[in-house]
């Protein structure tokens, strides 16, 4: 988990955000308190040498991209912020 950690914290998309941590994953959420998240952003896992990134809602763990590298998982949770957060045109 610590690789996960280190690599998320190194990435500016999810420094900006606010982190939680469990035993098992990283949720991050774009308010400042857990009572005004409606974000659903994706969430990442580490074990076994694998790390996960896993779609909203967290509970019904759908992976979304698999790799053994922290690095990875983490520019592609960056990517779909990103996609998330980008404007649309009308």
């Amino acid at each position: 988990m610590w690789r996960l950690l280190s690599a998320a914290y190194e990435n500016p998309t999810l420094r900006a955000l606010y982190p939680s941590l469990s035993t098992w994953s990283l949720t991050l959420w774009d308010a400042g308190s857990f009572t005004d998240a409606e974000d659903h952003y994706p969430a990442l896992s580490a074990a076994g040498g694998e790390f996960r990134v896993l779609a909203w809602p967290h509970l019904e763990n759908i992976c979304l991209f698999l790799t053994d590298n922290p690095e990875e998982a983490v520019e592609f949770t960056a990517e779909l912020i990103r996609a998330e957060s980008a404007p649309t045109l009308l």
